[in-house]
């Protein structure tokens, strides 16, 4: 009977043991070298640069990436990549690659070219995108027909990298009118943008702005818990920190104790703090504002960084703070705690 037990219960452990095996995501990039073959070769992606052997013309990399990502070869002393880069996933990737080095003046140069990859979604689609330009790019309505296969891609996958790459590329190559762009931009996560790519697009939808220290606000009116629509210009009059937040955000939920004691300090002293949420998740919104107990006046912007207002303040990642005057002028951005205590001591008076 004791050894039945313990073979339940080993049994339940390797269960247990599998079941984490599986939820643990990474990739493994099995590679095939053909032509002039390197001793070792390196892989980037990211910030990550790792180096491996290659033996048999054959070689391994093994790593993680949160979403799929842009990767190349390197081989020392010079290479370049023909394909310019390829994407990478957390899965079992099969590439085959060809090397050919070449001497262009007194340099020796090795030219890649990925000849196969399987394992990686993105490349499906990357690939079925550049067959679909092969076949219609000549064609009268080719706008059209661009702007109907991008909303697709961007539809169906709004957070992939590659949906940020072919929007910005757009912006790049003018084949799209601004409320094509405009439209895509509002179904693309911000996610699968760089900052770079972000302020790109955001020039071509919103060429007006951006909000500078020294300039007047840029008003806006968003609801707030009760779904009530509170308006910047309501807070003329007082010295106001206007601060972009997220509840998934860890900086913007550490540095809110320091802030709500600061609030504390000078809120009779005609000082207001405005909460400008970029949350999707209503209720998590709530529960931070709860958990926190930030008691100032709080909105949430549900289009994100994709939105107008985050546009217009070029807010590209949060926290990000405008400290505005009673009359309505930006006094500073992303001002620290400590300088803001300065700051409002000089403006409101030391008596605090």
């Amino acid at each position: 009977m004791k050894r039945n037990y313990l073979y339940i219960l080993l049994t339940v452990i390797l269960i247990i043991s599998c079941k984490d095996q599986k939820n643990i995501k990474s990739f493994t990039l099995n590679g095939t070298v053909n032509g002039d073959t390197p001793n070792y070769i390196y892989l980037e992606y990211g910030k990550v640069r790792d180096c491996t052997i290659v033996m048999n013309n054959k070689f391994q990399f093994i790593g993680f990436v949160e979403k799929p990502i842009e990767a190349t070869f390197i081989i020392p002393p010079i290479s370049s990549m023909v394909n310019d880069w390829f994407y990478l996933e957390n899965n079992i990737v099969d590439i085959e690659i060809s090397i050919e080095k070449k001497t262009m003046k007194t340099y020796e140069i090795n030219f890649i070219k990925v000849d196969t990859i399987l394992g990686v979604k993105t490349e499906l689609i990357r690939s079925d995108f550049e067959s679909f330009k092969r076949s219609y790019k000549s064609d009268a309505n080719w706008n059209s027909k661009l702007f109907q296969k991008l909303a697709k891609i961007i539809e169906k996958k709004p957070s992939n990298s590659y949906s940020g790459y072919l929007l910005a590329e757009q912006v790049i190559n003018e084949d799209l009118n601004i409320d094509q762009i405009k439209y895509l931009f509002k179904k693309i996560d911000s996610n699968a943008l760089s900052n770079t790519q972000l302020e790109s697009i955001r020039r071509v939808v919103y060429p007006d702005l951006s909000i500078e220290v020294g300039k007047q606000l840029f008003d806006f009116d968003l609801p707030n818990l009760k779904n009530e629509i509170i308006s910047s210009k309501n807070f003329r009059g007082k010295v106001v920190l206007i601060d972009f937040w997220a509840s998934w955000c860890a900086p913007c939920r550490k540095v809110n104790p320091e802030l709500l004691e600061i609030y504390k300090q000078f809120k009779d002293n005609e000082f207001t703090v405005l909460g400008v949420s970029l949350d999707v998740d209503l209720k998590k919104w709530n529960n931070a504002i709860v958990e926190d107990k930030l008691i100032w006046e709080n909105i949430i912007d549900i289009e994100g960084f994709n939105g107008e207002i985050a546009a217009k303040y070029n807010v590209t990642s949060i926290p990000t703070n405008f400290l505005v005057s009673k009359n309505g002028k930006i006094i500073a951005k992303n001002i620290t705690i400590d300088d803001l205590k300065i700051q409002l001591n000089k403006i409101l008076g030391a008596n605090n």
